[in-house]
């Protein structure tokens, strides 16, 4: 009986430790499971912070990277942003040249009739070669007239009529040289003459030509006469220089008579008064009947622009020579 005894207890023993040796081993394994969530969970809770500062992950690294470049990332960025900076300046200045030359009609102020200096130094910064064209009178100003000898109240040619149309015919041939036209005129309107005068003494013209048509007492004479200041002097270029190439470029295209160049008088102020080489051309002879009948043709019209577009290219020509040739006397001489 005893013996029975000592023997349950042994195994109730037994049973215990496999009991409390299995709890044990239990709890070791969820302590295992337990630490790894709990640093995950303080990383995520490290991010989160981060982030609510303003800074993702990673960003450190990031941070750090870019710190590397040093001073030589700093520079290139410098470079960049004032490259930047110059090209929207270029920029800009194009953009003001272009809105400031529109047309002929922006270059002139309508209240005096004066171009600004400003927009004068624009002009000559974007053309090489600028011509003035001054169609002699306009608006209420006919100019000499011819009427029909029968019907004295019918007119046949207006002086005005005829300028404003051969100059337009000029500046369109002139323009497909690539040189600059300003007009005094575009239209049948009136100016007072020093107004004109006025305003072609601000622009930066390289050559001032007035074109008119000549009234004379002998009704049989005809041809084409320049009229020049003799007053300005163009060193190697001057106004009767540019009076003789015109003359001779005219008449050779239309086979009209040449009746010479002459010194302007008083009376002839857009002439006398302009500040650079400038001549008058008179056409023609409206005071012949034969002539007027030829100047009102459009085929010798066009001839016309042709001579003087032809005489404007060579004087150009002619003066870039001159002016060569004085600066290697002047190089000669030092």
């Amino acid at each position: 009986m005893k013996g029975k005894m000592a023997l349950f207890y042994v195994l109730l023993s037994l049973m215990f430790f496999l009991f409390g040796t299995a709890c044990l081993w239990q709890f070791a394994k969820n302590r295992e499971d337990t630490e790894p969530a709990a640093e995950t969970l303080a990383d995520s809770s490290e991010s989160l912070q981060d982030q609510g500062q303003g800074k993702m992950p990673g960003q450190q690294e990031m941070q750090q990277t870019k710190a590397g470049g040093g001073a030589q990332g700093e520079a290139t960025s410098e470079d960049a942003a004032q490259e930047e900076a110059a090209k929207e300046e270029t920029s800009q200045k194009s953009d003001a040249v272009a809105e400031e030359l529109p047309s002929d009609e922006a270059l002139y102020d309508e209240e005096e009739a004066v171009v600004s200096e400003t927009l004068a130094t624009l002009i000559r910064q974007e053309h090489d070669k600028i011509v003035v064209l001054d169609p002699g009178h306009g608006g209420d100003d006919l100019g000499y007239t011819a009427t029909d000898k029968d019907q004295k109240d019918q007119i046949l040619l207006t002086e005005k009529e005829f300028a404003l149309d051969v100059a337009l015919r000029t500046k369109a041939l002139l323009e497909k040289e690539d040189i600059f036209v300003i007009m005094t005129r575009e239209g049948d309107t009136g100016e007072d003459l020093k107004q004109r005068v006025d305003r072609a003494n601000v622009l930066p013209a390289d050559f001032f030509v007035s074109i008119h048509l000549s009234m004379k007492d002998d009704s049989m004479l005809h041809g084409m006469s320049v009229i020049y200041n003799d007053q300005f002097y163009s060193r190697g270029y001057g106004s009767s220089d540019l009076a003789e190439q015109l003359l001779q470029s005219v008449t050779d295209k239309t086979l009209e008579a040449p009746l010479g160049i002459f010194p302007c008088e008083e009376e002839e102020e857009e002439v006398r008064l302009i500040v650079m080489p400038g001549v008058r051309l008179e056409m023609g002879c409206i005071s012949n009947r034969q002539e007027v009948r030829l100047l009102g043709r459009d085929d010798y019209r066009q001839k016309v622009a042709e001579g003087i577009c032809e005489g404007i290219r060579l004087a150009f020509e002619n003066r870039q020579t001159e002016q060569t040739k004085q600066n290697t006397e002047d190089d000669t001489d030092e």
